[in-house]
């Protein structure tokens, strides 16, 4: 059996590349015809190679991965990619959005303390740390020996600290540091008192739908002209009622909107692969292609923290009509502002320019000024936030976004993993910016050589054509 075959390959591998406890969704279902052979297959396991299989009292048996044993051979490899897993830690309490249960608890807190940053959580190949009493969420990844948290804990705000604090406790048992990107204002003054390393990086834009004054001319113009070619706003509940079919055909939108923008080289700096159905608590507006399958999509998801709701994502397909994305956009900002809803963000935007550093020398601060502003002109970081300003956002409610390097994460490893995590290359930079240098210094010898043609010129007709010297 393939479950089998996979089973004795953990013998292979060092507890520190298998993945944590927590029900794997192709093992979900109990009632199929391998649940015997699986169980089986469990208890053979835990004879022969000294498995801990964890269980509350009175739970029902249901077939989990466990951790192994010191006396496990040699590591060589991970394999927790190739089950689908995300990264995960040899530790209790990790889980992934795929796990039973966790979407459910995800709901729940969302509603009670979601903030944009947390959509992180909705991509597999994050971990999810959910400690027993499941009142809070840790979004990580780990690389480099570092846990790079997305995101304030998902929590209460007055208990973030506290929550982080038992994280970097498990972390550190591991062996690991830890940094966090995309951290609120309430973890960032934490980080002051604490005396960590603190970068401004980032900015969440946020439309307040009572208040704003409109798009303007363009957006309105692409708006009629979307709705004169027969262009109609969809609506899909999944509390409601839940369509399978229309969940794949939106997700193969989104599969193909990414493809198209790996087929164009573009930066995939801060991206993340989300599975938005995962929550059926969120709203999806979409438009219809002339075949009558979706050729766009936005997804509402909800983020309680701030009683509003976050957009991501928010895309279309190369042959959907000019100013889609801006046609959903304001059809959920309409929808909101009739419900008398004040909030409706784009989520993180990388900033043009790092804002305040702290927690780190003058030396560090202007090369870590200097790094960043290349960084953003080589890939461009900037678009997104171009985007956003169109629809005017609430210069009140705009906030910072922090990355933090709490004390002992002061090195080049700690770099390297938010780096890697965020899918920043330095390499890319380094030919982007090189690639960017070159074509500047083209276009100016093109100036400079259309200056002086331009100069010849006025002269000619200025004194005359010059005579030919004699012979």
């Amino acid at each position: 059996m393939w479950f089998n075959c996979c089973l004795r390959r953990h013998t292979e591998y060092d507890d520190k590349d298998l993945p944590l406890t927590g029900q794997h969704p192709r093992l979900s279902n109990s009632g199929s015809s391998d649940s015997a052979a699986t169980l089986n297959d469990e208890n053979e396991l835990e004879k022969e190679y000294s498995y801990s299989i964890n269980r509350e009292p009175g739970a029902t048996r249901e077939p989990q991965f466990a951790r192994l044993q010191k006396n496990q051979p040699p590591a060589r490899k991970s394999w927790a990619t190739s089950l689908g897993f995300a990264p995960q830690t040899p530790m209790n309490n990790v889980y992934n959005i795929e796990c039973d249960g966790v979407p459910e608890t995800l709901e729940r807190l969302l509603a009670l303390h979601g903030r944009p940053t947390h959509a992180a959580m909705l991509d597999k190949s994050y971990s999810l740390y959910i400690p027993p009493d499941h009142a809070s969420v840790i979004c990580f990844k780990v690389a480099q020996k570092v846990a790079v948290v997305y995101g304030d804990p998902l929590c209460a705000a007055e208990h973030m600290p506290g929550v982080f604090q038992n994280f970097r406790k498990h972390c550190r048992a591991q062996g690991w540091k830890t940094a966090i990107v995309g951290a609120g204002p309430e973890m960032a003054d934490h980080g002051r008192e604490a005396k960590w390393g603190l970068m401004e990086f980032g900015v969440e834009h946020v439309i307040n739908p009572q208040t704003n004054p409109g798009f303007g001319r363009t957006i309105n113009r692409w708006n009629r002209n979307l709705q004169k070619e027969g262009v109609s706003l969809n609506v899909y509940s999944p509390k409601d009622g839940i369509d399978l079919q229309l969940e794949r055909d939106l997700m193969q939108v989104y599969a193909d909107w990414r493809q198209s923008r790996v087929d164009r080289h573009l930066p995939q700096a801060y991206s993340t692969v989300l599975n938005p159905f995962a929550l059926r608590t969120s709203r999806h507006l979409y438009t219809l292609g002339p075949d009558g399958k979706p050729n766009s999509w936005a997804c509402l998801m909800q983020v309680g923290g701030h009683k509003g709701y976050l957009i991501e994502p928010c895309i279309a397909r190369e042959d959907a009509g000019q100013g889609t994305t801006e046609f959903l956009t304001t059809n959920a900002t309409r929808i909101l502002k009739e419900e008398g809803l004040e909030y409706l963000t784009f989520g993180l935007a990388p900033r043009e320019e790092m804002g305040e550093l702290s927690g780190m020398n003058k030396i560090i601060q202007e090369s870590t000024r200097s790094l960043y502003k290349t960084t953003c002109k080589a890939l461009a970081l900037n678009g997104k936030q171009a985007f956003h300003e169109k629809f005017k956002p609430d210069d009140n409610l705009r906030g910072p976004l922090y990355l933090l390097y709490p004390s002992g994460c002061h090195h080049l490893g700690g770099v390297r993993a938010v780096l890697e995590v965020t899918h920043i290359s330095i390499s890319e930079v380094w030919t982007r910016s090189r690639a960017a240098a070159a074509k500047e210094k083209a276009k100016k010898r093109e100036e400079r050589k259309q200056k002086r043609s331009m100069e010849s010129d006025r002269s000619v007709q200025s004194h005359g054509p010059i005579p030919p010297v004699a012979a």
